[in-house]
């Protein structure tokens, strides 16, 4: 039988792949076994569109939640980044992930 602490939870989603694996590839680099999930495969989406998942084992998910939130840049820096994609994204995109920027943000508070 499977020890709880390794059973496999979702840490956090992500409008992008991304931001998802940079939070993954951080949570490596601390010694926490982290995968996203939710990638393009073959041209669709292997789960819902704009869910891309910070996957970590149960175990980890307190210490991954520290560091998940000393990680998560401060407002301005999320808007700069979020601007700066504008041009790659167009304009619908752009507004539908800085509106769930700033729900992520509120949510933190």
């Amino acid at each position: 039988m499977p020890n709880d602490d390794d059973t496999v939870v979702t840490l956090a989603f992500f409008p992008s792949e991304i931001e998802a694996s940079l939070l993954a590839d951080e949570l490596k680099r601390e010694g926490i076994q982290a995968e996203a999930a939710g990638f393009l495969t073959a041209g669709f989406r292997a789960e819902a569109p704009g869910k891309v998942k910070v996957l970590v084992h149960a175990s980890d998910l307190e210490r991954a939640k520290q560091l998940m939130d000393q990680y998560i840049a401060s407002r301005e820096e999320i808007e700069q980044v979020v601007a700066m994609a504008a041009s790659t994204l167009g304009l619908p995109s752009t507004v539908a992930i800085y509106s769930w920027v700033l729900e992520q943000i509120e949510k933190s508070k």
